[in-house]
C-alpha cells in the first residue's frame, strides 16, 4: 500500500517539476524574444544623441584663419558702387563692377569686368578679371581629388611687377596642409598647416622663406570655439600679435566681437563691433580705439536687387565719408 502511494507521489512530483521547467523555458524564450526586438524610439533617441555630440571638423587653411581677424572692423567705403551680375548658364556668370567718387582711386573711378567659367563638371574653375588700366588677374582652381586641390593666381599689372603663385592644398577629416610658391619681385616658398585637436580647439603654423633676401618668417595660430563663445590668437613674426573674441548672443542673428592688434613697432589698435542679421537685411557696426566709427547696412529691396549704405566717421580728426552701393543680379 505504501509502495503504491510512494509511486503515485513520485509521479505527481515528476509531473510538477516537468511542468515548472516547461514554464521557465517558455518565459525565458519570451524574454529573449523581447530582448531581440529593438525599440525604434530608443534607437532614434540614441542616434540623435550621437549626432548632436561635437565632432572634429576639417579646419580652414592658414590663410582663411588669418582672414578671420578682418571680421571685427566693418568694411566701410565711400562713393557710389554699381554692380551688375548676369548668369550666362547654370554655372557661368559675368560681373560688371563700377565704382566712382572713391578717394583711394586715381581719378576717383574704378571699373572691373569679371567672368567665372566652371569646366569639366566643376573640377576646373577659371575666374578672370580686367580693369580699365588693363590690369588682368586670373585665378584657376583644379580639383585633383576630393582631398587635393591646385590653385594658380596670375596678376598681370602694367605698373607693378607681374606675379604668379601656385597653391597646393590637401585636406582630410581633421587637418589642412598648404604648400605655396610665389614668383614676383621676391621669390617665396611657404608651407602651412592647421590641425583640429578637439571639436573646439584648432591650432596652426606657417613658414615663409624668401629666396632673394634669405629670411624665414614664422606665424602661429590658435582658436577655441565652444557653444556661443570663440576666441582666436595669431602671432606673425615682424608683424605683431592679434587676438579676437566672438560672442554669439543670438546664433545666426546677433553677434558681438572685439579684438586687439599690435604691430612690430609696439603700436596697438582695439575694435569693438556688432552684427545684426534681420529678415531681409544685415547691419554691421564697429568702433576702434582711435574713435573711428564704421557701419554698413545691406538690404534686399526685391529679388535680384540689393542696396547697401556705408558710413565712417573719425571723431579725432573730424573726417567722415559715406557710400552707396546698388547691385543687380
Amino acid at each position: 500500500m505504501w509502495g503504491s502511494r510512494s509511486r503515485a507521489l513520485f509521479g505527481l512530483s515528476s509531473t510538477a517539476i516537468a511542468s515548472t521547467f516547461a514554464t521557465l523555458r517558455f518565459l525565458s524564450s519570451g524574454f529573449s524574444r523581447c530582448d531581440d526586438q529593438s525599440n525604434p524610439l530608443l534607437d532614434q533617441a540614441n542616434a540623435l544623441r550621437e549626432n548632436n555630440k561635437p565632432k572634429i571638423k576639417t579646419p580652414p587653411d592658414f590663410e582663411g584663419c588669418k582672414n578671420s581677424f578682418q571680421y571685427v572692423q566693418t568694411n566701410s567705403y565711400d562713393g557710389f558702387r554699381f554692380i551688375v551680375q548676369k548668369q550666362i548658364n547654370l554655372n557661368s556668370l559675368v560681373n560688371h563692377f563700377f565704382w566712382t567718387g572713391a578717394k583711394q582711386f586715381e581719378g576717383g573711378s574704378f571699373y572691373q569686368y569679371r567672368v567665372i567659367l566652371p569646366l569639366n563638371d566643376n573640377t576646373t574653375v577659371i575666374d578672370a578679371s580686367t580693369t580699365m588700366d588693363s590690369e588682368v588677374s586670373i585665378n584657376v582652381k583644379q580639383t585633383l581629388s576630393p582631398q587635393l586641390k591646385l590653385e594658380c593666381n596670375m596678376d598681370l599689372k602694367s605698373q607693378q611687377p607681374k606675379s604668379i603663385a601656385f597653391d597646393l592644398n590637401y585636406q582630410d577629416s581633421n587637418s589642412t596642409l598648404t604648400g605655396q610658391y610665389v614668383e614676383s619681385a621676391s621669390r617665396l616658398f611657404g608651407f602651412a598647416m592647421t590641425q583640429a585637436i578637439t571639436p573646439e580647439l584648432t591650432v596652426g603654423a606657417s613658414t615663409l622663406f624668401n629666396f632673394k633676401k634669405p629670411s624665414l618668417l614664422k606665424s602661429f595660430y590658435a582658436s577655441y570655439d565652444k557653444d556661443d563663445n570663440a576666441i582666436s590668437a595669431l602671432i606673425e613674426e615682424n608683424k605683431g600679435f592679434k587676438a579676437l573674441y566672438l560672442r554669439r548672443v543670438n546664433p545666426g542673428r546677433v553677434n558681438v566681437f572685439t579684438d586687439l592688434q599690435t604691430n612690430g613697432k609696439g603700436e596697438s589698435l582695439t575694435n569693438l563691433g556688432a552684427e545684426f542679421t534681420l529678415k531681409a537685411s544685415k547691419l554691421n557696426m564697429s568702433v576702434d580705439s582711435n574713435l573711428t566709427w564704421r557701419s554698413t547696412l545691406d538690404t534686399q529691396v526685391m529679388p535680384g536687387v540689393n542696396l547697401s549704405f556705408a558710413a565712417e566717421i573719425n571723431q579725432r580728426e573730424d573726417q567722415y565719408r559715406y557710400g552707396l552701393s546698388l547691385q543687380l543680379m
